[in-house]
C-alpha cells in the first residue's frame, strides 16, 4: 500500500542504448534528408535501409497469445546444435519493398553481391542511397565501398549504436516477435 500510495509500480526494465557518436545529429539528418528525397521523388531517388538479423535453430522465449489457463506455451528445443542463419535484407523507404537475401555468413563478398543486386533493381533510379549501420570491418570495408561507388550508390552511415534510426530493425522485430520466439521447426531446420 506504501509503494501504491507513493505511484510507484513493478515495472519490466526496457533496452537502452545512448549513442555515443559525436556526429549523432549531422548523420540523423543526412539519413533522414535521403529517406524524404526518396518519398518526395520516387522516379529519380530510390533509398533503401539496409542491415542483417541472425534466427536460430531452438526457440527463444517470448510471449504469444495461448489459451486462457494455467498451460504455457512451451519452446521445444531440439537435442541437435544451436546452429543459426542469417538474413540481409534492405527496406525500400519510400515503397515498404523488402528485398532480402539468406546465408550462413554476410560477409563482405555477400554485402558486395547484394548491392549490385539492389542496384540492378533499379537501372532508371538517377540516385540510390542505402543507410546501414556501421558494422566494423564489414559495412566500411573498402570492397563495400568499392563496389557502392562503381554501381552508383550512396552509402550512408548511421550514428554508432542507433539502431532506432533504421526502419528495417522494426521488420526484425516483427519477426522474431511473431514467428521466431516460440517457433516449432527446431527439428525442421531446412
Amino acid at each position: 500500500r506504501f509503494l501504491r500510495a507513493l505511484k510507484i509500480r513493478y515495472k519490466r526494465g526496457r533496452d537502452h542504448v545512448h549513442s555515443p557518436d559525436p556526429d549523432y545529429i549531422t548523420k540523423r539528418d543526412i539519413a533522414q534528408a535521403a529517406r524524404d528525397d526518396a518519398r518526395r521523388y520516387p522516379q529519380w531517388v530510390v533509398t533503401y535501409a539496409l542491415d542483417e538479423f541472425s534466427f536460430y535453430r531452438q526457440p527463444t522465449i517470448g510471449q504469444t497469445w495461448y489459451p486462457a489457463g494455467h498451460d504455457q506455451p512451451l519452446a521445444r528445443s531440439t537435442h541437435r546444435g544451436n546452429v543459426y542463419h542469417r538474413v540481409l535484407g534492405a527496406l525500400n523507404v519510400a515503397t515498404g519493398q523488402v528485398v532480402f537475401r539468406m546465408a550462413c555468413r554476410t560477409g563482405v563478398s555477400f554485402i558486395c553481391r547484394f548491392l549490385r543486386q539492389l542496384r540492378k533493381l533499379h537501372p532508371k533510379a538517377k540516385e540510390v542511397n542505402v543507410i546501414l549501420d556501421n558494422w566494423y570491418r564489414v559495412h566500411d570495408h573498402p570492397d563495400v565501398q568499392e563496389t557502392a561507388q562503381q554501381e552508383g550508390i550512396t552509402l550512408i552511415y548511421l550514428p554508432t549504436y542507433a539502431p532506432w534510426l533504421n526502419p528495417i530493425e522494426k521488420l526484425w522485430r516483427k519477426a522474431h516477435q511473431e514467428v521466431l520466439h516460440l517457433h516449432r521447426y527446431s527439428e525442421r531446420w531446412t
